[in-house]
């Protein structure tokens, strides 16, 4: 008898499983109402044959699927210390995520992780928290640069960001290769609080892909209670926005800006406090790591309503900025508006002074200086049409117009100007020496 692959029990029984020629082979689990028993069951294997220690251990270390696929080597018995190869051993990478000692606090903040920065891949949004960046390469990102993921590097943060936090908002958007060859699903973060890196997790938080069958998958355990809450999102090679929004026992699972799942859940989220804050790779050793790209990361002690939730597709700056830049548009449309109207109003301001100088320039008729015209008289037959200066020419030398003979002129008014009668304005009449007047 083995339990865990380490055998705890020989003995005989003298019996051969031929000899008891059975009718009825069933695993029984569940419960009912005449037992109260609760058993779970898992990758049932049967045999006509006796394993050796070894490929007891091996089934256990690894599983079914990659026992029955796979040549593996015997992970040793961890029973006496003699380990061979055990994937449960702490490693160099587990090793050094052990010596990792940071902490941070987003306490009425938010972490806003992305990588458009070349030199500064990992750096927090708002410098608040940095991230630590083991592996990964800049990839593709929703519009600038992501994080490639190749299923052996990921994404720490410092412990102690969700202590005492009582509401929770973890984004980002992710690109998923799909599953490996085990069809395993896979972590695209996961937040656990433990012992030691290789040690199971006491409580946690979790978001994994699914086997590319089952879908999305949210898990949540304070130690105590436990919930999770699934979604048929099933989407790989496509870039998608998945938001999970925890308040008052209320947990949204939103896929890009549409609510996928909703559940409600009685574990403390103040009480998980985990140290072990990952994306890309679980808080389990052995699980497969993510394969695919990530791209801004947001962490908030607030959860987001879904009218806040909705820009974040577009990316953490433009989330953070919508309203900012709607405020900047009302302000630019209120500018353009005065501008207008300032230059209107200087136009309106020079067209005024422009009419009152050519008013100036012409005056009406009223202002306008009287004008020497002929004196027009009804006297003598003859009549010659002609102007001032040709009236003096002709009184200068004419023999009829010497001596005392005058060419007289009279002002007229202004209402003069309009007069149709073309003698008072265009004619005169020559007046005889014997005239007076």
């Amino acid at each position: 008898v083995y339990v865990n692959g380490v055998v705890v029990g020989v003995f005989s029984t003298g019996i051969t499983p031929a000899s008891a020629d059975y009718t009825q082979c069933r695993a029984v689990a569940g419960s009912s109402a005449s037992d109260s028993t609760r058993t779970a069951v898992d990758e049932l294997y049967v045999t006509p044959k006796v394993l050796s220690d070894a490929e007891i251990r091996k089934i256990h270390f690894y599983g079914l699927s990659r026992y029955t696929s796979e040549v593996l080597p015997d992970p040793g018995n961890t029973g006496n210390g003699d380990v061979v190869t055990n994937p449960f051993a702490p490693d160099a990478v587990d090793r050094a995520e052990d010596a990792y000692t940071k902490t941070g606090s987003i306490a009425g903040g938010f972490i806003g992780t992305t990588f458009d920065g070349r030199d500064n891949q990992g750096k927090d949004w708002n410098n608040s928290v940095q991230a630590t960046i083991t592996g990964g390469r800049l990839s593709q990102g929703i519009s600038s640069y992501g994080l490639a993921l190749d299923g052996a590097s990921f994404i720490r943060y410092p412990a102690r960001i969700l202590d005492g936090v009582n509401e929770l908002t973890i984004s980002l958007s992710y690109s998923w290769e799909g599953p490996g060859a085990d069809n395993k699903s896979q972590r695209i973060f996961d937040f656990s609080r433990k012992t030691s890196s290789v040690a199971e997790p006491a409580a946690y938080i979790f978001l994994e892909t699914g086997n590319g069958f089952s879908g999305l998958r949210f898990g949540i355990s304070d130690g105590v209670s436990s919930t999770y809450l699934p979604c048929d999102y099933n989407e790989v090679n496509t870039w998608t926005r998945v938001t999970v929004t925890i308040k008052d026992g209320k947990i949204t699972l939103y896929v890009n800006d549409t609510v996928a799942a909703t559940g409600d859940t009685t574990v403390d989220l103040a009480s998980i406090c985990p140290n072990f804050c990952y994306v890309g790779r679980s808080g389990v050793k052995g699980d497969p790591m993510f394969v695919g790209s990530v791209d801004e990361v947001y962490i908030s002690d607030k959860a987001l309503t879904s009218e806040e939730v909705a820009p974040f597709v577009q990316g953490i700056s433009y989330a953070i900025n919508g309203e900012k830049a709607k405020a900047l548009d009302l302000w630019s449309l209120i500018l353009v508006v005065i501008i207008v109207v300032g230059i209107l109003l200087v136009l309106g301001v020079v067209s005024l002074i422009v009419v009152i100088i050519v008013k100036k320039d012409k005056k009406s008729p009223e202002e306008e200086a009287p004008v020497p015209v002929p004196v027009s008289s009804m006297e003598g037959p003859e009549v010659t049409v002609i102007g001032p200066r040709t009236a003096a020419r002709i009184a200068s030398s004419s023999p009829d117009l010497n001596g005392d003979s005058t060419v007289k002129f009279r002002k007229v008014d202004s209402s003069d100007r309009f007069s149709n009668d073309t003698e008072l304005t265009t004619k005169f009449r020559r007046i005889s020496d014997d005239k007076e007047d």
